[in-house]
């Protein structure tokens, strides 16, 4: 009985490293695609005059709603439904602080250039909004 048990265990491991492999994928192509369209929509934006603060700002607020879509029905689409949108909410404006704060402590501070720090930003955030989103507003179901 006990082989059963330890093999019924080892297929349930392997089941979970298979959709933690699949959903960390698809949170990377969701990822990759939406942050080719932001960060380009950044640049675009800081060559026509805005601010680098102003420029991530607005990129930000335009994906927020196109990144929880995305994430509910493609990456996390194996989750239960989660808390609600606002916990959602609240773990980006955390994310947000942090994109604001680096971007401006390394360009305002440093004098690193702009593009390079959003760009260096923006994966820095992603792995914080990975790890915040997979344990709390999508929940892997039981």
């Amino acid at each position: 009985m006990k082989i059963f048990g330890s093999i019924f265990k080892m297929q349930c491991k392997k089941l979970l490293n298979k959709s933690l492999k699949e959903r960390v994928f698809r949170y990377l192509l969701v990822g990759l695609f939406l942050n080719i369209l932001g960060y380009s929509l950044y640049i675009g934006l800081t060559q026509l005059g805005f601010n680098p603060v102003s420029a991530m700002s607005s990129t930000y607020a335009i994906f927020l709603y196109l990144s929880f879509y995305m994430h509910k029905n493609f990456t996390f689409i194996e989750s239960t439904p989660g808390p609600s949108k606002s916990i959602f909410l609240m773990i980006h404006a955390s994310a947000y602080i942090l994109n604001l704060s680096l971007l401006y402590f390394f360009v305002y501070f440093f004098g690193f250039p702009h593009y390079l720090v959003q760009a260096i930003a923006i994966g820095v955030v992603a792995v914080y909004l990975y790890l915040l989103l997979n344990f709390t507003v999508f929940k892997e179901r039981k």
